[in-house]
């Protein structure tokens, strides 16, 4: 069995000092603005910088993703699964490291190779590098937020700092580089420039959380699960807490996916507003963000989080259902207070959502006593990219249907206004519609904070009584009587196994 350093104290974020929380910020802040450069911009440097189609670039992206999806789960299998003196997640923190900073330079500064097969075959591979080093980063490093911390609502207090590290990140990623992109000029030359600096900002980033991660509490498998990682996939998919945020998640990203990549695009076009205007949106999105971080934190402790966070789904669909009447006549004020709304619903979604999961993988191990918190991560992160792909095929497949045209000009040019209104279903309604759909998803979820508390007890008197006693006779001590109680059921909760 995987034992933690302690198992009695299940209530507190264990031996987590300081350090080791600010890594998890920071090494959010550098995900997220290596991420958002690419969900930003990439899309429309294909289509108004290198002329490539918007259905051509988005297949490309989408069939990148997929790949991406597939190697998160194997990014998870390795770090529950690798021994060494660092520990199982940092060596791929380290590689990761080096990888990703590499692929936003390259991604950016494209040679001139034309505008043929040998073009997409290179925008592949540095999509291909840049997601492949986002998954060794973010899987592992997602992993230990479990194995750090036992305690229901002390999962929530991490991922609260984790998720303003993530808003700084969303600065750095989403507004500095349209603001270099103003300054130095949209064309390639400035695109490339822009890559170099926001590569160097990701790297210093990341590679400052190598040394400050050692030190986090970590576990260690001991007792000997299915060795494939599709086999821990097979078994984390009758986890149910987990399935059912799987589909909710899943529909609620595709909305997401939708909206980052036609955010320019509606800045461009609809807004008729400069990449300063962009880059702004990003900053009303945090401001948004960090503001209502603590107001969510209060309202799942009191409300539970569940309940809230179908309000924050609810309240996010409708504040972005209503980017239907922007235009050109809105002023900045209008704009910075819609989108600060809107970074405010967000943020309860986005923390409980990552909350909730955490539970779901906690939901796990007490019910198996394994640990297996990388093959959920990694499995998570399938999720992400497989949503971020279907997202981008349906934006992709929109602009082309309705006659959106590409060029290599890296200025905004003349669009018939069926090409207008696809990126108007892109940014407002398909993003207000899925996370309406992804609350009817979620009415079959039903672990609380009891059910884990339940569930954890002979987790805990398992561990001590294997240190003191020979294991048959710990087993024999704890097996239950049959006539009073049955067994949790994996992927059930121990209301449901009682009905």
């Amino acid at each position: 069995m995987a034992r933690s350093s302690d198992p009695s104290a299940p209530d507190q974020v264990l031996d987590t000092g300081k350090t080791v929380i600010l890594a998890f910020a920071i090494g959010a802040a550098a995900m997220n603005a290596s991420g958002q450069i690419v969900a930003v911009l990439v899309l429309r440097f294909l289509t108004d910088n290198l002329a490539i189609s918007a259905g051509i670039a988005a297949a490309l992206f989408a069939v990148v993703k997929i790949y991406d999806g597939f190697v998160d789960p194997f990014a998870g299998y390795l770090s529950d699964n690798t021994k060494s003196r660092w520990g199982r997640r940092v060596p791929y923190l380290l590689a990761a490291s080096v990888m990703m900073p590499v692929a936003i330079v390259g991604m950016f500064a494209v040679p001139n190779i034309g505008n043929g097969v040998l073009l997409l075959v290179y925008v592949g591979f540095m999509l291909a590098l840049h997601g492949t080093a986002y998954s060794l980063y973010s899987v592992p490093s997602s992993a230990m937020i479990v194995e750090v911390c036992d305690g229901y609502h002390a999962r929530s207090t991490i991922l609260a700092y984790r998720t303003y590290g993530g808003f700084v990140g969303q600065i750095l990623g989403s507004s500095v580089p349209p603001w270099l992109l103003q300054a130095w000029g949209a064309g390639r030359d400035g695109h490339a420039a822009m890559g170099w600096v926001m590569g160097g900002i990701v790297f210093a980033l990341c590679i400052v959380t190598i040394p400050m991660l050692r030190s986090a509490r970590a576990t260690v498998n001991e007792a000997r699960h299915p060795g494939r990682f599709v086999d821990q996939l097979k078994v984390a998919w009758r986890n149910r807490p987990f399935r059912i945020m799987v589909f909710v998640h899943v529909i609620f990203m595709i909305g997401v996916a939708t909206a980052s990549v036609s955010n320019a695009y509606f800045t461009r076009y609809v807004l008729q507003r400069t990449d300063t205007w962009l880059g702004l949106f990003y900053v009303f999105l945090t401001a948004g963000n960090i503001l209502a971080v603590p107001v969510w934190l209060r309202l799942s402790k009191r409300f539970d989080k569940k309940n809230t966070y179908v309000a924050a789904l609810g309240l996010y669909g409708l504040a972005v259902l209503s980017w239907v009447v922007a235009g050109p006549h809105e002023t900045l004020w209008v704009l910075g207070a819609r989108v600060t709304v809107i970074g405010a619903m967000m943020s309860g979604v986005v923390l409980l959502a990552a909350s909730m999961l955490t539970d779901a993988v906690r939901y796990d191990y007490v019910t198996t006593g394994l640990r297996r918190e990388g093959a959920f991560s990694g499995f998570m992160s399938f999720v992400d990219k497989v949503s971020n792909a279907a997202g981008l095929m349906i934006m992709g497949a929109t602009l082309s249907v309705m006659g959106y045209a590409a060029s290599d000009s890296g200025t905004a040019q003349v669009q018939s206004s069926g090409a207008v209104m696809a990126i108007q279903i892109c940014f407002a309604i398909i993003p207000a519609l899925a996370p309406l759909l992804s609350i009817l998803l979620l009415r079959g979820y039903s672990l609380t904070e009891a059910d884990l508390d339940e569930m954890a007890v002979p987790i805990m008197e398992a561990a001590v009584l294997e240190e003191t006693i020979p294991e048959a006779v710990a087993d024999a001590l704890l097996a239950p009587e049959p006539a009073h109680h049955a067994a949790p059921i994996p992927g059930r909760t121990p209301r449901e196994a009682r009905a």
